[in-house]
């Protein structure tokens, strides 16, 4: 008799560890399929660019440097024009190059420059609009 309560016991022990087994590789699935998804590239690209996103140190530095070459870029168009002459787009180049690291190491006062300019425009056309509907 102590033979089958044993065999009974073992049997409820390993009916126990076979389902203890099957859980645990449904949970490793569940995390290796967890991994495999955020090791994607666009997954990668997506959460790198999320976590730029929140951070106002890099969306500062992305202003600043955008600022910076969207300056040097309209600075060489007015300076040199759409010119063929090899000389010219070098001088074209290195001007861009200058106005774009100046403005982008000097970002703070330009903005407020420009802030103030566009509060002055603002306000003119606010005072237009009044003087339209005074009159």
């Amino acid at each position: 008799m102590s033979d089958k309560i044993s065999i009974t016991e073992l049997k409820d022990r390993i009916r126990l560890l076979e389902n203890q087994r099957a859980t645990e590789l449904a949970d490793l699935k569940s995390h290796f399929h967890h991994v495999y998804e955020s090791l994607r590239p666009i997954n990668l690209i997506k959460n790198t660019l999320k976590t730029a996103s929140e951070s106002s140190e890099i969306k500062d530095g992305l202003l600043d440097s955008a600022i910076g070459v969207s300056t040097g870029l309209l600075s060489q168009k007015l300076f040199m024009g759409t010119s063929a002459n090899p000389i010219r787009r070098v001088v074209g180049g290195l001007i861009r190059f200058g106005i774009t690291r100046f403005v982008t190491q000097h970002t703070s006062p330009i903005k407020a420059v420009g802030q103030a300019i566009l509060l002055k425009v603002l306000n003119r056309r606010a005072e237009k609009k009044n003087q339209k509907i005074n009159s």
